[in-house]
């Protein structure tokens, strides 16, 4: 059986096709994804609120989280540098705030 353009008609749209229309799709999400991240990490940064790092090999850190990039969050167990950890983000599992319950979706 022959594949021609007209089998392929329904996979493109408007000039895209559908490996295209994924890329698009998977773009967004990262960008959810990535503003998603910098919006916690930034009030957990600004509120200098104590939390448990947890690492993917299974190491419970603790501290409060005093900078962060796109690679790396940096981990203070004071409210000082002077005691901080530099931990790559792809070593992290899961941030935590300590003493955290529920929470509510923030409304804007």
């Amino acid at each position: 059986m022959s594949v021609g353009i007209e089998n392929l008609r329904p996979f493109i749209t408007n000039g895209l096709n559908c490996l295209e229309r994924m890329r698009i799709i998977l773009r967004q999400i990262k960008i959810m994804a990535d503003s998603m991240q910098e919006t916690f990490l930034n009030d957990l940064a600004k509120s200098q609120a104590p939390v448990f790092c947890f690492l993917v090999n299974g190491i419970k850190l603790e501290g409060f989280i005093i900078a962060y990039d796109q690679f790396s969050v940096m981990l203070a167990s004071n409210r000082d540098a002077a005691s901080s950890q530099l931990i790559m983000k792809s070593a992290i599992s899961t941030i935590v705030p300590k003493g955290a319950g529920p929470v509510a979706p923030k409304t804007h």
